[in-house]
């Protein structure tokens, strides 16, 4: 059994990293700052809208906070993979709506106690996506000879990804305290592109891309206090400083004629964007093993951050490519996680299936045009079914379902609508187990 999931790990592991440049979304709000950010949620609190500061099991890794890893299970080696499916529609005050759909891989982690009380986990997963395709029909104009209809498409795609270790200590029985180190990389490209039904007309074309890598830091700590035998309280509380990212970003200023570039100025610029300071708290109730109620808060300081901008200067055709934190604002995030199990400890299937809820509100990083962005909306359901075998049975099919509404009032009432279906498998071998022989 093990060299079937070591196989099935590999793969899985393979083919994520294979993917790894591809987008994991199709939003159009992915336009605007670093795209998406990521909440770093994995297959059993992505049911939860990913709350997860205070939350602790030994069953299943928790990476929302590193300190966490203290209290895994001595004698397991957890991994965790999933994918998810997602249909999307987008809709304006006043105009026809389009709908999408795509599949990807979301994440592979791993992780197992090293000593008493000190954990290790490590994984793959997105820090930001970008990915979306808009098509709009412009003002109609006269050549002289005919009318001619301009026809704006704005594209993008990439992210930062994330690859991590990280390592969670409890020096008191109640005390944990944990990090992750990471690395972060990637290339976002963002392109918008006027073209008209007159194949004759020139087509001015611009193409942003922004490329990043840097070293990030997150920091953990957990404290649990008993208040009786059946009920405890567990104050989860993370921090992250803020840190430039080095790459390099540029602009491209094009003019297509015949499907050619006749005319191209390129400005750039190195290390413009950075990350924010980050601050996470959460508070989790647990009543005998069956029933986890949580609550998170974040805040992440984005007024204070950077990142690339193009400004064209007042009455003249010249771009000044600038790092600017004009067009970010700090984000504020609340999220409600649940998870019942009606006999953790029972002898039927359905008594271990664990049922899981969630809802978050975010407001956005980002303005546009001097207005706030898309504030975020989404509420979960899922379930986490164990997975029989001959000697082992707690490993889970996680399953969660998601519904987000992002809204904006920029230029109208702008609405997306994200049904998503995520599907992961978290694995629990007992690898470090110690067999008796007489």
């Amino acid at each position: 059994m093990k060299k079937i999931l070591l196989s099935a790990l590999l793969l899985s592991t393979m083919s994520l990293t294979a993917a790894a440049q591809e987008t994991g979304v199709n939003s159009a709000f992915t336009r605007y700052g670093l795209g998406r950010i990521s909440d770093g949620s994995l297959g059993f609190n992505k049911a939860m809208a990913g709350t997860g500061y205070a939350w602790h099991d030994g069953k299943q890794l928790n990476m929302t906070n590193p300190a966490s890893y203290a209290r895994l299970d001595s004698l397991t080696f957890l991994m965790d993979v999933a994918g998810t499916l997602q249909a999307s529609r987008l809709s304006a005050t006043g105009q026809t709506h389009s709908t999408n759909s795509r599949a990807f891989f979301d994440h592979v982690v791993g992780g197992f106690r090293v000593l008493p009380g000190l954990g290790v986990s490590f994984g793959l997963r997105p820090y930001t996506q970008v990915g979306y395709e808009i098509t709009s029909n412009d003002a109609t104009l006269s050549n002289g000879f005919s009318e001619v209809t301009a026809i704006r498409t704005y594209s993008g795609d990439g992210g930062v990804h994330r690859a991590n270790i990280g390592l969670g200590y409890a020096p008191l029985r109640n005390l944990s305290l944990g990090f992750n180190a990471s690395y972060l990389w990637g290339v976002t490209t963002h392109t918008a592109t006027t073209s008209f039904t007159d194949a004759t007309v020139p087509s001015p074309r611009v193409a942003y891309e922004s490329e990043v890598r840097s070293l990030h830091f997150d920091f953990g700590a957990q404290y649990t206090a008993r208040i009786n035998k059946r009920n405890a309280l567990t104050l989860g509380l993370t921090f992250a400083p803020s840190h430039s990212l080095a790459g390099t970003a540029s602009v491209d200023n094009q003019i297509i004629s015949n499907n050619q570039i006749t005319s191209s100025h390129v400005y750039s610029l190195t290390d413009a964007y950075s990350l924010p300071t980050t601050f996470g708290a959460g508070l989790m109730w647990q009543h005998s093993d069956r029933l986890r109620v949580a609550v998170d808060y974040t805040h992440q300081a984005w007024s204070k951050a950077t990142q690339a901008e193009a400004q064209a200067n007042d009455g003249t055709s010249e771009v000044t490519f600038v790092k600017s934190s004009a067009n970010l604002r700090d984000l504020d995030k609340m999220s409600f996680g649940l998870e019942y199990v009606p006999a953790p400890q029972g002898y039927t299937w359905a008594g271990r299936v664990r049922y899981r809820l969630g809802a978050s509100y975010a407001t956005p990083y980002t303005l546009i045009n001097g207005q706030k962005g898309a504030s975020t909306f989404v509420a979960t359901a899922g379930v986490g079914l164990p997975i029989l075998t001959s000697y082992n049975n707690r490993s889970f099919l996680n399953l969660s379902a998601s519904y987000e509404q992002l809204r904006s009032k920029v230029g109208g009432s702008l609405t997306e609508r994200n049904f998503l279906l995520t599907i992961g498998v978290t694995f629990n071998e007992r690898w470090f187990k110690k067999w008796l022989v007489d």
